[in-house]
């Protein structure tokens, strides 16, 4: 009950709020996705059919004074429920922004950082045509895959804006916040603070010309105790310090008529002097679409992702057929398929392989 007070007071005083002096209305909005799901990708489980609200989030935003707003944005993942320990609750986004103009927008406070083309816009359901959206992104799948590894999911400032040049148009970002090492043990003091000295630093610089958008992201910090993360002991090492990480990114999308292609790359590397480990992480998808008309469109899709934690090193593939129906402006419906496979290594030694199939259907809705 504790958790969701918080979630009761706001409602309950967003009139109050809505009435109140500022430069505008509170707009209150957001999107949600339920889903109905078949997978077979186990198979001493068999067939699973399962129904869930995916992801749902929820937006407040206020124009505060001229060129100054705020957005406050919760998440609500997997069904969530605190007494039945379910899915999750997460304070997402809370920010301030001042737009001087095109060129100059700085945002200060919880948010999620440009990196790439789809992290800003993950949550965006109604708008992406994917159910089950590319693994780095998949932010309902968090509590079995590190998710957060391969792109940044908060930042604590932004400076960000576009100069046209000569019929480009040349995007820049910079951010940075907290690093990975947040303290979540009551025990050890304040909980939601980084426990070192160092920060996240990163940014993305790109361009726009008619169809094409292409970028190049990166993020630099520091992992401190490393090992114990991964639950990984080596003899006479129990804390690895501070390791360098660096996460590089490349994306470039191209529409054209009605069809269009997107390709992310995302590279994570661990810059730790000791050849005996190697927390290496690869992630790459790409999609080609076609609207054949506006209440209709079809996509391929192909993801890889690769994460090492030698001696282990796993791989997984996935291939993917969806379509996609906007049903006027607020609601979309959606299927999609995929085949998925994996494999796991041991010293270079197939210890896990593994196929299967999921089928889902689902409804977004943006309110």
């Amino acid at each position: 009950m504790k958790k969701i007070l918080p979630i009761i007071c706001l409602f309950c005083t967003a009139r109050l709020l809505a009435q109140s002096s500022g430069d505008g209305p509170l707009k209150v909005f957001g999107y949600f996705q339920n889903i109905v799901q078949q997978e077979s990708l186990n198979r001493k489980i068999g067939v699973l059919n399962t129904f869930a609200l995916q992801q749902l989030n929820l937006f407040l935003q206020k124009d505060l004074a001229k060129n100054w707003t705020s957005l406050i944005n919760i998440e609500i993942l997997n069904n969530y429920s605190s007494a039945r320990q379910w899915g999750a609750l997460n304070l997402q986004e809370a920010w301030v922004r001042y737009r001087h103009s095109a060129a100059l927008s700085i945002k200060f406070g919880l948010h999620t950082p440009v990196f790439n083309h789809l992290n800003e816009i993950k949550n965006k359901t109604p708008l992406l045509p994917y159910i089950i959206r590319p693994i780095a992104y998949e932010t309902s799948f968090e509590e079995f895959i590190t998710v957060d590894e391969f792109a940044p999911d908060r930042a604590n400032i932004q400076i960000s804006g576009y100069v046209p040049w000569r019929g480009v148009k040349v995007d820049y970002a910079v951010f940075g916040g907290n690093g990975p090492n947040i303290n979540s043990d009551p025990g050890k003091g304040q909980t939601g603070i980084d426990t070192t000295g160092t920060m996240m630093a990163g940014g993305r610089f790109g361009l726009r010309c008619k169809g094409l958008k292409a970028g190049l992201s990166f993020t630099y910090d520091r992992y401190s105790q490393l090992a114990a993360i991964e639950d990984i002991k080596i003899p006479g090492r129990d804390d690895y310090g501070e390791i360098p990480r660096v996460r590089f990114g490349i994306d470039a999308q191209y529409h054209f008529d009605r069809a269009g292609i997107e390709s992310e790359y995302i590279h994570v590397n661990y810059h730790d002097k000791n050849d005996e480990i190697n927390f290496d992480r690869d992630f790459f998808y790409t999609t080609v679409n076609y609207e054949y008309r506006e209440w209709f469109s079809a996509y391929l899709t192909y993801w890889l992702i690769q994460q090492q934690a030698l001696p282990v090193k796993s791989k997984m593939t996935v291939y993917s057929l969806g379509v996609s129906c906007p049903v006027g402006e607020r609601i979309t419906l959606k299927l999609q398929s995929g085949k998925v496979l994996s494999n796991t290594w041991l010293n270079k030694v197939n210890i896990g392989r593994a196929r299967g199939n999921y089928y889902d259907a689902a409804i977004s809705v943006f309110f």
